[in-house]
């Protein structure tokens, strides 16, 4: 775990909170994630930029986002606006759609210049984490984890062993070291994690 910076997220959440190493206040890095809107409102262009400037105005500098509802060249505006700004993009994978096809998710990458932020728990739920670790070593830049992803929404790691066997093929990777824990809600990052932080941090 040397270099490793724990955070924490619950689904509702913009911010990434880091809850290891403890970090001086000045040097501690936060993280933004664009969340899904409220129902009735579309996840499109005008509200994935207006997240993303509420986020730099509190001094976020890298944001993760989905691509549902935006076509390639609405990527490219976005990675264009997060450049201008200053702002590292990080694109995450879902468990269907395009960002769930390594081809189309190449394509995108590539199109727009951003990172890959690497869904666990999505990868899991189709059995492409070996070959998505394989093809984008070198531009993983953060980890989303947890075990799996259902219909009732994402589903802890249950204990250190399922923990460890996920964390031996991370630790490879050439850039990427920091790693969000995340659950439906707060209270479930407290219930099933906190049984084996001690390990997670040794």
């Amino acid at each position: 775990m040397n270099n490793i910076r724990l955070a924490i997220r619950s689904l509702n959440d913009c911010i990434e909170f880091p809850i290891y190493p403890i970090m001086p206040e000045k040097t501690q890095m936060i993280k933004g994630h664009i969340t899904f809107p409220p129902k009735g409102r579309d996840h499109d262009l005008i509200y994935v930029k207006g997240q993303m400037a509420k986020l730099i105005g509190i001094g976020i500098k890298e944001i993760t986002i989905h691509t549902l509802g935006l076509n390639l060249t609405k990527l490219v505006e976005i990675a264009d606006f997060a450049k201008n700004q200053g702002i590292i993009l990080n694109i995450e994978n879902r468990r269907g759609g395009r960002t769930s096809r390594i081809k189309d998710l190449t394509k995108i990458l590539w199109a727009t210049g951003a990172d890959l932020t690497l869904d666990i728990g999505h990868c899991r739920s189709n059995n492409t984490l070996d070959s998505y670790l394989k093809e984008f070593n070198g531009i993983i830049h953060n980890i989303h984890l947890y075990s799996i992803e259902d219909s009732t929404g994402h589903i802890p790691i249950k204990n250190y062993r399922e923990f460890k066997n996920i964390a031996d093929k991370l630790v490879k990777l050439e850039k990427c070291n920091w790693w969000v824990l995340e659950a439906n809600n707060v209270k479930e990052i407290i219930k099933w994690y906190t049984k084996f932080l001690d390990d997670l941090t040794n």
